[in-house]
């Protein structure tokens, strides 16, 4: 979409970044009404600030004669009437002409550093993209920075990013808690079987599982995973809804963290087995 918000000339929008968290009261006829400090909270501005920096640094190593720059605009969506987010930023390309390869390469970049600078991100249900081989330097060494910055901290407020090109309600959610630190030394434990689904907690991205027996007894205790996948979400979402036996396969990380080593699933799928004992 070209719109006309950049002062110099024309902007493209790359995405919208949309806060979790509602600003907006209502809107009267010569006024709107809204809580300041629910606006874009400092830990989803200062995402969107090294976002738009990890950009501009793209196009200043290879595109700096095109003279176009990233910025962010603020904005507050004042129809009442929609049921999704009320406020957010809108992440736009600007030039006295910006070309459509350009926008092209940057979306790709864009998506790009989205996906990498945490792994739950394909939450959002968005496509695995490829690495910008020609941009790669320069963006894996932004996402680096960033995901050591953010090691180990809680996402206070969750966050969603939609693209301009994108075909979902949103292409990536952030929630829950930022990856660890890579740390000397891991070891992992490989865990498979079967399982009756417990339980999921769609804000820590947590699934409980109960190991069982080819008779559907209960082995060992209960077992909490990681997710990292949307599909693997929506699979055990289904064997709830169904009341099916689930196949999974993941591993136990142990290693000189000081937190808890957690259990990550690497794969699940509903089985045609029902989950009834009886």
């Amino acid at each position: 979409m070209i719109n006309d918000q950049f002062e110099f000339g024309e902007s493209v929008t790359i995405c919208d970044i949309y806060p979790k968290n509602k600003a907006l009261i209502g809107v009267e006829k010569d006024r709107v009404i809204f809580q300041g400090d629910k606006l874009v909270c400092p830990s989803v501005m200062a995402f969107s600030k090294r976002f738009v920096g990890a950009l501009n640094s793209v196009l200043e190593s290879y595109f700096y004669d095109e003279k176009l720059t990233v910025r962010m605009n603020e904005q507050l969506y004042t129809d009442s009437s929609l049921e999704g987010p009320d406020h957010g930023l809108n992440i736009f390309v600007a030039g006295s002409s910006v070309p459509e390869t350009v926008v092209s390469k940057i979306c790709h970049c864009a998506r790009y550093y989205c996906q990498e600078i945490i792994s739950q991100s394909e939450l959002g249900g968005a496509e695995k993209v490829d690495s910008p081989e020609t941009f790669l330097e320069i963006l894996a060494d932004e996402i680096k920075k960033y995901r050591t910055d953010m090691a180990d901290k809680n996402i206070k407020v969750p966050f969603y990013i939609k693209f301009e090109d994108g075909r979902r309600d949103y292409d990536y959610v952030y929630q829950g808690r930022y990856d660890e630190g890579v740390v000397a030394e891991q070891k992992t434990m490989d865990l498979s079987g079967f399982s009756r689904p417990i339980g999921l907690n769609m804000d820590t991205n947590v699934v409980v599982l109960q190991p069982v027996d080819e008779d559907n007894m209960a082995l060992n205790k209960q077992i909490e995973f990681k997710v990292k996948s949307g599909s693997h979400m929506r699979e055990v979402i289904a064997a709830l809804y169904h009341c099916r036996i689930l196949a999974f396969r993941g591993i136990r990380t142990t290693s000189r963290s000081k937190r808890e080593n957690p259990h990550v699933l690497q794969d699940i799928k509903m089985t045609d087995k029902s989950n009834d004992l009886f």
